[in-house]
């Protein structure tokens, strides 16, 4: 099986293979094409750019591989994709090395959700307030944030009341983040494609006390 992203998507298709050729496969346990819509990172072209992708994904049946370069031909010969190397991911020293803790807008009373960034895994992962969970990520510096693939335990937490819905609320939030911003002690992920921003704090922040979001505060 192979798999990977677009712009708009994720996907798998099941391949047959010999030495120098392969083909997608159109029966058995991985049969055809599969896509799982995320959320685009080009909102004016990714729909267009996917369409075009899948479609000479189609037609693809044989391959030439270096180190260098992969390239994708159809039966013709002709060349439909052309693939290299992603180079190694560098995350912003100052996401690293410390547990970011979410301050809004999501947390209810009794849960905590946090974050964390990985170097060496060029990844990023926490808790959500009741799953695991953890995902690649393809950019995380100078201001840009990018999300791979992802995933959680799905453990299925049956309190506190609305913890579910919370934890679908932040993972389909930090997957739709596109930039961030770390100021001082706080760090901000920012959507292009919806309005608001994820607010975290670091840990051991003088200014952030975890227990005063444990509870939602009302004056009396």
């Amino acid at each position: 099986i192979a798999n990977g992203y677009t712009d708009c998507h994720w996907y798998s298709v099941g391949i047959e293979w010999d030495e120098s050729s392969f083909q997608i496969r159109e029966s058995g346990p991985f049969a055809g094409l599969e896509q799982r819509e995320r959320n685009c990172q080009n909102l004016a072209d990714g729909t267009q750019y996917d369409r075009y992708f899948f479609t000479a994904l189609g037609d693809v049946t044989n391959y030439q591989a270096t180190n260098q370069r992969l390239v994708l031909l159809d039966a013709g010969g002709e060349a439909q994709l052309t693939f290299v190397p992603r180079p190694p991911v560098v995350i912003d020293p100052d996401l690293t090395g410390t547990t970011w803790y979410l301050t809004g807008p999501y947390l209810i009373p009794e849960t905590e959700i946090t974050l964390t960034f990985d170097q060496e895994t060029q990844s990023a992962g926490g808790n959500d307030g009741c799953n695991d969970y953890g995902a690649q990520l393809l950019a995380a510096s100078d201001g840009r944030l990018l999300f791979g693939n992802g995933g959680e335990d799905n453990q299925g937490c049956p309190t506190p009341e609305r913890v579910m819905e919370q934890s679908n609320r932040y993972m389909e939030g930090l997957f739709r983040a596109s930039r961030y911003n770390v100021d001082g002690d706080q760090l901000q992920l920012i959507s292009d494609s919806a309005s608001g921003a994820i607010l975290f704090m670091r840990e051991g922040s003088d200014a952030f006390d975890p227990a005063l979001a444990a509870h939602r505060w009302g004056l009396i």
